[in-house]
């Protein structure tokens, strides 16, 4: 009796060892997973922060409508699951979810049941969001070009991301061409002033920033470029003192400008070279910044067309 006793003790020490074997197992296994590095590529943004993108990218969500055009350009219109109220171009970009927008707040919900394996942020987007989707383990990648070649960077960027290389080498590459033509037009021209005036408070382009960096490249001499920061807000006395050559304006209508109250001896105003653009082309650091380019190098020195 005794010995049967033993036997059944054994037993039930042994079961109790192979469950508790299994109980560590299960226990250890996800730990280990979870220690593992994500799958993907791994890339550095314009932040400088280190992503891993799930390949393949089926599933895109621009937070920026200048994003929104280098996936359209780029021939990925299939791919965006939804965009920010601002993508108004191209406008097929119109007929996508939208997730929100700058001014309005973002629709974490929505941008969660979209599922996207790729969200390309902005700028204009806060660190605060950045950190929401990131927490929600979503690929969030940061554009933030300064100039015209860092848009070009840019859209290589999204061409590797999203296996649309050779798409991006072409874009780049006839994009490139038509700066060279401009920046060889340019060569030995006189430099006139220009003041863009972005809104009727004078913010505008400083230095460091791709609105100040189309100026010189459109041959002309951004008043403000000389100031210690990327996006200034001037003082009329600025602008009437510096009466600049000519005035490029993006939402404030030019018959405004020319009545404002002592500009009337600004040179712009004197010589009737005020002039408004469609600020999307000069705003938005995408493809159509070199149209913007185009626009500002005929207006600033007409005389070479």
């Amino acid at each position: 009796m005794a010995q049967s006793t033993s036997t059944i003790m054994i037993v039930v020490i042994a079961a109790v060892v192979f469950v508790g074997g299994l109980s560590v197992g299960l226990l250890v296994v996800p730990v280990l997973q979870g220690t593992e590095e994500p799958s993907g590529m791994k890339i550095v943004d314009d932040y400088g922060r280190d992503v891993t993108v799930p390949q393949p990218v089926e599933r895109i969500i621009s937070l920026a409508p200048s994003n929104t055009e280098i996936l359209f350009a780029l021939g990925l219109d299939d791919k965006v699951v939804g965009v920010d109220q601002a993508s108004n171009y191209p406008p097929e970009a119109q007929d996508k979810t939208v997730v929100g927008g700058y001014f309005g707040g973002y629709n974490l919900e929505v941008i969660t049941v979209l599922d996207p394996q790729l969200i390309l942020a902005s700028s204009i987007n806060s660190d605060e969001l950045i950190g929401d989707l990131e927490n929600r383990s979503f690929a969030v990648v940061v554009l933030d070009a300064s100039d015209i070649d860092g848009v070009f960077d840019d859209i290589e960027l999204v061409g590797s991301i999203t296996d649309a290389d050779a798409e991006a080498e072409g874009l780049v590459s006839n994009l490139t061409a038509k700066v060279e033509t401009i920046a060889d037009l340019m060569l030995g021209v006189e430099t006139p002033s220009v003041y863009v005036e972005l809104d009727s408070n004078l913010w505008t382009y400083g230095p460091g920033t791709f609105g100040d960096d189309l100026l010189d490249l459109a041959g002309g001499e951004n008043i403000a470029g000389s100031m210690g920061s990327p996006w200034v807000q001037l003082d009329e006395e600025f602008v009437v003192t510096s009466s600049p050559d000519i005035i490029i304006t993006v939402f404030t209508p030019v018959e405004e400008i020319k009545a404002r109250p002592g500009w009337s001896d600004i040179s712009a105003i004197q010589n009737d070279k005020v002039f408004a653009v469609d600020g999307d082309l000069i705003s938005r650091p995408g493809p159509r910044i070199v149209d913007g380019l185009e626009e500002l190098a005929h207006l600033i020195h007409p005389e070479l067309f």
